[in-house]
């Protein structure tokens, strides 16, 4: 096996030059202690570098000079040095030292950042000799950072959080999809780069370098800020060690590569370390140029200077991780998504202050720039649809919009300068790079709906128009939802502006362009790719038409329309009317389709906040409708039979949609403060009910201060621009 593993070599040397010194036979354990001896190591710090017991040593010891017929450790030199065998016990020293920095860091991984045991799976079925022999050194590498990793043969079911593949031609010629959600290794140096364009693996081929693939491998398995610190003290270490025998004239040790130092002088001594940095960074650039498509790339090649806190959040940010989403509809992905977001902390914290700005587009590979977008996405659509922290997900997708910019512009002979292009011009600049012009019209949707969860409406419209363009040239969902979700919203905007005014006869105009936006919305049979990932060759798609989510969000907006055109027709009856029929309609349902309510009582908990805030918008419906006293009769009973509501008046069943809303939601969720705030809304109109006892009236005074400090409360703690009802 040609892998520079030091280890093997330290196997090799003691096989071909170690197990006799002086005609005497010594164990592998026994020239490990030989050589630290050589090196003027105290039984206690050869205790620690070999990860024994101070005892143990001392055992060795006695063994040794009993087969060497002596009876002190200058005697052991004298011996060695003597048998011709000092210039490989110096090599040996070198292996032995690097080995256990090595060990040293994985068990600090093992106890510090790793301390559940992860158990993982290797498939060998199809495994060479010497894929084998290097499971074996991976196997005992993992184990030392609390990686259990378990053969496999083909078909052979096992429990494993993680599976892991070698990659051979016969997994390339059937597709295996198996590898698509796992961890693939490449060790054979043969197999055509053509054949892996696209495939995500770790490289284990002879070129490569072990330990930097080791740790590699551990950050696909672990993910933890820590990571990085700890492998940064390893290669700093290694470099030590390089330094200290460089300055010994006596040793000659053969590096990673072939080149040996032989001399004291500084000059060439210089030139040595140069040669080994090199050949790291060499590593490195071999790892991230000839291999651009990997997703999870690993350590900076900036080994000569420490990495620092911000080279770790750029290793974390680059990195793929397939459990992160831009949706967060529901609880459970939600949850999911926050599962891995904690981990991001430091790099929110590094982006949000203007930190991270260093990392400019050239320090990304094509593949690195692609998975830093998606993750900038998933964490920017969480901080702004379940922390309500718009300013801090504006932040996190401007710099995913920059870094993307600036890399297309890297790559142009000129400067293109992205705010003056049109959106097709913007579609042609991006699409020199695989996954660029899906996660970039993402990132741009985003931003538009940051911009409306501020009230900035221009520049909102200004990044929908160009989400829509590039979501129909490439046919994602966001063509849909730059629709309804952003210029239908900004549409709305603009009405409620005319009813300020008293622009009735617009407002009116417009309120029925958006119901036929929503309602055409409800009927799309257009089939859309929805939450986009890099490398998927089956994305998940979405027909609008046929989803319930999507009949019961626009259902939910027409009903919030109808309700504006109430408002604007207060002066005919007979347009009222005809409103509450359709409003009634909507919600209830008829003969020819069901109501909103139907297909939430059907629907499962996955749809809770949605449900809960289609009640809050019932609620505040009725509440307009009261005041404005038109007849609700038959209306309630419908819902309270409907609902199986309690038997009570208007304002009664007004109440209990409220109450209903309120249990649906979480305390982090808007629709609560919506709830909290309708109560509040129904108890005032209580309040001013001719048959209330002063007794009464009291009570729900007391309530009505408890509801808003509620209300207010959430609201506050959401960062949230309350919409008007």
């Amino acid at each position: 096996m040609t892998l520079k593993i030091l280890e093997y070599k330290k196997e090799q040397l003691y096989s071909s030059h170690l197990q006799e010194i002086g005609g005497i036979k010594f164990t592998a354990r026994e020239v490990d202690v030989i050589a630290c001896i050589l090196h003027n190591r105290g039984e206690k710090k050869i205790a620690t570098i070999l990860s024994v017991s101070h005892r143990t040593i001392s055992s060795h010891i006695r063994n040794i000079m009993g087969k060497l017929s002596c009876s002190s450790r200058d005697t052991i030199i004298d011996i060695v040095e003597k048998s011709g065998k000092r210039k490989s016990i110096h090599q040996y020293y070198f292996y032995l030292m690097v080995s256990a920095a090595f060990k040293k860091q994985l068990r600090k991984i093992g106890t510090v950042v790793n301390r559940s045991t992860i158990n993982c799976s290797i498939d060998i079925s199809t495994a060479t000799d010497e894929e084998q022999e290097l499971v074996r050194f991976i196997s005992e590498a993992l184990s030392l950072a609390n990686v259990m990793l378990q053969t496999i043969k083909k078909d052979e079911i096992v429990q494993s959080e993680y599976k892991i593949y070698f990659v051979n031609r016969e997994l390339i010629t059937e597709k295996n999809s198996a590898l698509k959600n796992n961890i693939a290794l490449l060790a054979d140096p043969e197999i055509d780069q053509s054949l892996i364009e696209g495939l995500e693996y770790i490289n284990f081929t002879p070129e490569a370098n072990y330990y930097h693939s080791v740790f590699k491998l551990l950050e696909n398995i672990i993910i933890h800020q820590a990571l990085g610190k700890i492998v940064e003290e390893f290669y700093n270490e290694y470099l030590a060690l390089q330094d200290s025998l460089a300055d010994n004239p006596s040793k000659s040790v053969e590096f990673l590569g072939n080149s040996k130092v032989k001399s004291p002088n500084k000059a060439i001594i210089s030139v040595s370390l140069l040669v080994c940095c090199i050949f790291f960074i060499a590593i490195t650039i071999y790892n991230k140029g000839e291999h651009p498509e990997q997703g999870n790339h690993a350590i900076s090649s900036s080994l000569t200077n420490p990495a620092t806190q911000e080279d770790s959040s750029k290793l974390l940010l680059t990195k793929y991780f397939e459990d992160l989403s831009v949706c967060n509809l529901t609880r459970s992905e939600a949850e999911k998504n926050y599962s891995v977001i904690k981990h991001f902390d430091e790099v929110i914290r590094q982006l949000t202050s203007g930190k991270m700005q260093q990392f400019s587009a050239n320090s990304f590979q094509p593949q690195e720039l692609i998975n830093s977008l998606y993750n900038l996405n998933s964490i920017a659509s969480y901080s702004l649809f379940k922390e309500h922290d718009a300013e801090k997900a504006e932040k996190i997708l401007l710099y995913g919009k920059k870094i993307s910019e600036d890399y297309v512009s890297s790559r142009s002979k000129t400067l293109i300068d992205f705010s003056k292009l049109t959106a097709q011009e913007t579609y042609t600049e991006l699409s020199i790079i695989k996954d660029l012009p899906e996660l970039y019209t993402i990132t741009i949707y985003f931003l538009g709906r940051s911009h409306i969860y501020r009230k900035n409406i221009d520049q909102a419209e200004k990044y929908f128009k160009i989400s829509k363009f590039l979501g129909h040239k490439l046919g994602l969902f966001e063509e849909f939802l730059s629709e309804i979700n952003g210029l239908a919203i900004i549409k709305g905007d603009r009405i409620e502006q005319d009813i300020q005014n008293k622009n009735y006869a617009q407002a009116k105009i417009s309120l029925l362009e958006c119901i036929e936006i929503y309602e055409k919305a409800k009927k799309d049979p257009k089939e859309y790719k929805k939450d986009y990932r890099p490398n998927n060759r089956n994305p998940i798609t979405t027909i609008p038409k046929t989803h319930v989510y999507n009949f019961i969000n626009c259902t939910q907006r027409i009903t919030r329309l109808y309700t504006k055109l109430l408002e604007v027709s207060s002066n005919n009856r007979q347009e009222q009317k005809t409103y509450m029929d359709k409003l009634l309609n909507l919600f209830v349902g008829s003969d020819a389709s069901p109501g909103v309510l139907e297909m939430l009582i059907k629907s499962d908990d996955q749809l809770n906040r949605i449900a809960a805030n289609t009640y809050n918008d019932l609620g505040y419906f009725l509440i307009k409708s009261y005041q404005k006293n038109l007849d609700l009769k038959k209306f309630a009973v419908n819902l309270a039979k409907k609902l199986n509501f309690a038997d009570s008046d208007e304002l009664g069943v007004i109440a209990q949609i409220f109450d209903v809303a309120k249990s649906l939601s979480r305390n982090t969720e808007f629709t609560k403060a919506d709830s909290y705030d309708g109560l509040a809304k129904v108890y005032e109109l209580m309040i001013k009910k001719d048959d209330i006892s002063e007794k009464e009236r009291q009570e729900l005074l007391v309530k009505i201060k408890e509801f808003k400090s509620i209300r207010d409360e959430i609201n506050k703690a959401l960062k949230r621009v309350v919409l008007i009802k």
